[in-house]
């Protein structure tokens, strides 16, 4: 069986006069084959680039005509899908382009062969690339196209990259006529009808947010293109300002389920920031509220204002959970605790005593308020919670047989000395 050839004049319609083409795509739609003939068409294309983790990192195969190896987007150190290596691949393509503009040469074109006569498969459109089901969302085609549409459109990616990745990106169906291909460009899945609404939809259910930004490949592209531009490059820190436009519209289109997911994976710049906290805290369910301050960062936990702003928001059945995350600084303070103790439902009212400060353990009056606003058959818990001191004060301990019922007295009395004087008291009552 004789391999078809490429129509040279279809290539030439779609890359002009590119001598040096990145080509992706499906398998189905032969992406390697096309690597393999269009340096033999009769094209002006002389050498072809892939994103293949064995061949991206290698000098010889991103070394371009001009001599020139691609500025190479690292993938973060706990990539593990390889998804993650033709992604960045899909941003080095750009960024060589941006130095190529400046130089006044020819960009190097992006192929994505994304459909072919008689294919088998849908080709991809708005639905297919922005769906979160897992077996069409980890499809490693559907994952470039993703990162070529941010580095187009992303309000968090420099405009310059912009404005070059515009016209980087050609989507190409292969046409089988006779005995060659002829390339015919098609529509990218945004510029499909549908695709904004199909986005906004993927927005709302991802949890993917910004990595540290150490690993996050707008901080790379943004900062290789400033080193290009002779600029110093952006600190991580000034870099999550820069970006506070884009999380906040992230945020925005999250479900209130998936905001708390999103805002755990954030950078702790992000998560020790009260802006954006409270956004999330403002956004999420009433009984989640306590996980929005166990995502936060370490100075998010000892701000005594946001404390008890989730401690408002949380269910009074939660409200407990609120003192095993804040910080020590909000977690040494009675008056929190007892803020939390009043908001507390009578059946958690003993968490109060179980997460609060061991010191306040010994505080009777503390001691004392817990226990009265307990449900009866939760008083033995506060009973195990308290301190030592607080076991043996006779008041707490009349307090506490006067709480649950009298068939119960009799498992307490030899408990301490204490509980047997109040044992024998009652009995004299009786």
């Amino acid at each position: 069986m004789s391999i078809l050839k490429v129509n040279p004049d279809s290539i030439r319609a779609i890359c002009g006069d590119s001598q040096q083409v990145f080509v992706y795509g499906f398998s189905h739609c032969q992406y390697g084959l096309m690597q393999e003939l269009l340096p033999k068409s009769g094209s002006p294309i002389q050498r072809t680039f892939s994103g293949d983790p064995e061949s991206l990192y290698s000098y010889d195969i991103t070394t371009t005509i001009e001599g020139r190896a691609f500025e190479i987007i690292y993938p973060c150190k706990h990539a593990v899908h390889p998804e993650t290596f033709f992604k960045n691949g899909v941003a080095s393509l750009v960024i060589e382009n941006v130095i190529r503009q400046r130089e006044g040469i020819l960009n190097i074109p992006m192929l994505f062969c994304t459909d072919i006569t008689n294919n088998k498969y849908e080709a991809p459109n708005p639905r297919s690339v922005t769906t979160t089901e897992n077996r069409t969302n980890n499809l490693i085609t559907h994952g470039e196209i993703r990162r070529a549409y941010k580095l187009c459109y992303d309000p968090g990616v420099d405009p310059e990259v912009q404005a070059v990745a515009r016209q980087s990106f050609h989507f190409i169906k292969l046409n089988i006529v006779d005995d060659q291909y002829i390339l015919e460009k098609q529509k990218a899945p945004w510029e499909q009808e549908g695709w904004d609404e199909a986005w906004a939809t993927r927005q709302e259910d991802s949890v993917s947010i910004q990595k540290e930004s150490k690993e996050y490949w707008r901080y790379h592209v943004n900062n290789l293109v400033r080193k290009i531009r002779g600029e110093d490059p952006i600190a991580s820190d000034e870099f999550l300002v820069q970006q506070s436009e884009s999380i906040r519209n992230v945020f925005s289109k999250l479900s209130a389920i998936n905001a708390i997911k999103a805002f755990s994976k954030a950078p702790i710049a992000i998560r020790e920031n009260p802006e954006f906290a409270r956004k999330v805290l403002d956004k999420c369910l009433s009984q989640d509220a306590w996980k929005v301050l166990k995502c936060a960062g370490d100075l998010l936990k000892n701000n005594l204002e946001f404390a008890i702003a989730v401690l408002d928001k949380c269910l009074p059945q939660e409200a407990p959970n609120v003192l095993l995350y804040v910080g020590s600084f909000v977690k040494d303070k009675l008056e929190f605790t007892k803020l939390v103790l009043d908001i507390a439902a009578p059946e958690t009212a003993w968490h109060v005593i179980s997460n609060t400060n061991p010191l306040f353990r010994d505080d009777l009056e503390f001691a004392k308020a817990v226990l009265q606003k307990s449900a009866p058959e939760k008083a033995w818990l506060v009973l195990a919670c308290v301190g030592k001191l607080v076991q043996n004060d006779l008041g707490f301990i009349r307090a506490f047989f006067g709480k649950i019922s009298l068939h119960e007295h009799g498992q307490y009395k030899d408990y301490n000395t204490v509980f047997a004087q109040v044992y024998a008291e009652l009995q004299e009552i009786v």
